[in-house]
């Protein structure tokens, strides 16, 4: 399944199919992870590395994959706004499950997704999510994508014990003005 979500994520034009090929993905990669299962997605991973392959919860799978984490966040460019909610549910229990190192692959997921888009920042692209979200004519079907990148930024900011980390975190977002989306949201409560 990442073989086939990094395929279509690196074709330069997608088709309608495409994407909805990659919200099916998303959808089976999530109850994978939700899941204790034969890890059927990583048992070509473990084989060629030599490593048993044994039962184990899907996360701490997606966890042992070098990559898993950089190709699922790759999946918020989907153009359905559940796909982009699903990842950051994703990747916001990933930040708590084998601390501190899933936290740090997590936070690398989204330095390699920095990379990928050729951004300045960090969390760029994040943010320019919900500022155009908090832009669009209708936030009712919006709010719940923004209530779930509120939670995975808390889950960044607070998903560690290091203060100096979180404290980095936190000022990563401020450098892209988020503070005046905080501003802003408020106006969602009344539209939940």
């Amino acid at each position: 399944m990442l073989d086939l979500m990094n395929d279509i994520d690196l074709r330069r034009a997608k088709t309608k199919e495409d994407y909805d090929m990659l919200h099916e993905i998303v959808r089976c990669i999530r109850a994978f992870l939700n899941n204790k299962v034969l890890c059927f997605l990583f048992f070509w991973l473990q084989k060629k590395k030599n490593l048993p392959i044994e039962q184990q919860h899907g996360i701490k799978a997606a966890l042992s994959s070098p990559n898993a984490l950089n190709i699922i966040f790759r999946a918020i460019d989907s153009t359905f706004m559940s796909d982009k909610e699903t990842v950051l549910e994703i990747m916001s229990g990933m930040c708590f499950v084998d601390q501190p190192t899933s936290h740090q692959k997590v936070l690398d997921a989204m330095k390699s997704y920095q990379e990928y888009r050729k951004e300045e920042r960090r969390f760029q692209s994040l943010v320019n999510f919900m500022s155009t979200t908090l832009a669009a004519q209708d936030n009712r079907e919006n709010s719940g994508f923004l209530v779930t990148a509120m939670i995975f930024i808390n889950s960044l900011i607070t998903g560690v014990d290091d203060l100096d980390l979180r404290i980095h975190v936190r000022n990563e977002f401020y450098q892209l003005n988020f503070a005046s989306l905080i501003k802003v949201a408020p106006s969602l409560s009344s539209v939940t």
